[in-house]
């Protein structure tokens, strides 16, 4: 019932959730490849990118997981088919261009664009039933 506290930590665990991204960027940026390369026993400089790039997908992965938690919270997880639907068909339909194109970096372009999609289809979905909660009922 105290819709203002749940939005509050739903934006802070948002502002957390981009923070962690943030450092894992950094991460993959700075000493990401050559701790892989050593790990693996690989030359992976020129990966660096591609990984960096995951790094910024797995944080979107993160979100819209968040979210899908949230909907399912405020009792809309009906509403959650059709961003799986949504990003399965995309996923479907554009990465063998991507892939054959591009290789890794298309496919990690790829990663990122399907987890923003699912995402931004989580948080309209719960924008909105945020904004139908908060309307007065009609007599």
């Amino acid at each position: 019932g105290d819709r203002k506290t749940f939005n509050r930590i739903v934006g802070r665990q948002i502002g957390v959730i981009a923070a962690i991204t943030l450092l894992a960027v950094a991460v993959a940026l700075t000493i990401g490849c050559p701790m892989l390369g050593m790990l693996f026993h690989a030359d992976l400089a020129d990966s660096r990118w591609s990984l960096t790039v995951l790094m910024i997908g797995g944080g979107m992965l993160a979100l819209a997981n968040f979210l899908i938690v949230v909907v399912t919270v405020v009792r809309k997880q009906k509403y959650l088919l059709p961003g799986y639907i949504a990003a399965a068909l995309a996923a479907k339909l554009l990465s063998e261009y991507f892939v054959t194109s591009y290789g890794v970096p298309g496919a990690s372009v790829l990663y990122v664009c399907l987890m923003t999609l699912a995402s931004l289809f989580f948080a309209v979905v719960l924008l909105i039933s945020i904004r139908k909660t908060d309307q007065p009922e009609k007599a």
